[in-house]
């Protein structure tokens, strides 16, 4: 047992030693980083501490992790989800829910529903590939703009997109142009792109693997103190 706890702290002190070196980098950089965005705001008379902006870094992987992970249920890219989470706030609705209800919708082509053929919409190209979601989805808002609100157009709501379907039709109201044009905007702002949300996805996962690593470390050392 001797043993065992001996080659745990060798390895633990090695293993610390890494970690402080590369800190030691990471903070440096940090400081100048911060150093220099707060020569540009001291013209304006505001300050950034380290803490604050490792909290804003945080907050921008966090909400590029989410961003990813909606990605891949509503097969919409980064930049169209961004268009769409602001279109779906300014009607009552959020990201998480409408892309959740795209995953419905994607699997209701793929299931050959007879909702969209009874509003005139293909689901498949003349080469027979299913078409893109965000093409889809856009022909059902274009056609929901048109409708009357009402018995028929909630129950078709609900045919595509599953049970939160309804609570979607005051977006779909809004129409192609108007889900388009937030979708544009929103990429032309830069302010999340695909690569950057698989970064911060691949970053968190990371985390999540050092974070366990780290806890089943101390476990092993502690277990090597225990008596058999």
């Amino acid at each position: 047992m001797a043993n065992v706890v001996g080659m745990l702290e060798i390895q633990m002190a090695a293993d610390l030693a890494r970690l402080s070196k590369d800190m030691s980098s990471a903070q440096a950089t940090v400081t100048r980083t911060v150093s220099n965005i707060n020569n540009i705001l001291g013209t304006i008379g505001v300050g950034l501490s380290i803490d604050m902006f490792a909290s804003m870094i945080k907050g921008v992987v966090d909400a590029g992790d989410r961003l990813n992970d909606l990605r891949k249920i509503s097969s919409l890219t980064v930049e169209e989800l961004g268009g769409l989470g602001k279109a779906a706030k300014l009607n009552g609705s959020n990201l998480e829910d409408v892309a959740k209800a795209i995953g419905i919708m994607n699997g209701n082509v793929a299931k050959g529903s007879d909702a969209f053929a009874r509003l005139s919409i293909n689901t498949k190209t003349a080469s027979g590939d299913f078409r893109q979601s965000r093409d889809i989805l856009l022909d059902v808002a274009d056609r929901f703009s048109t409708m009357r609100d009402g018995v028929q157009k909630a129950s078709i709501a609900q045919e595509i997109f599953g049970k939160s379907g309804r609570e979607l039709i005051p977006l779909l109201n809004e129409g192609r142009a108007a889900i388009e044009g937030q979708m544009e905007a929103y990429a032309q702002s830069g302010s999340m792109t695909t690569r950057l949300a698989e970064q911060s996805d691949q970053f968190n996962d990371i985390l999540t693997v050092l974070n366990g690593n780290v806890t089943a470390t101390k476990n092993n050392f502690v277990s090597g103190l225990l008596p058999a």
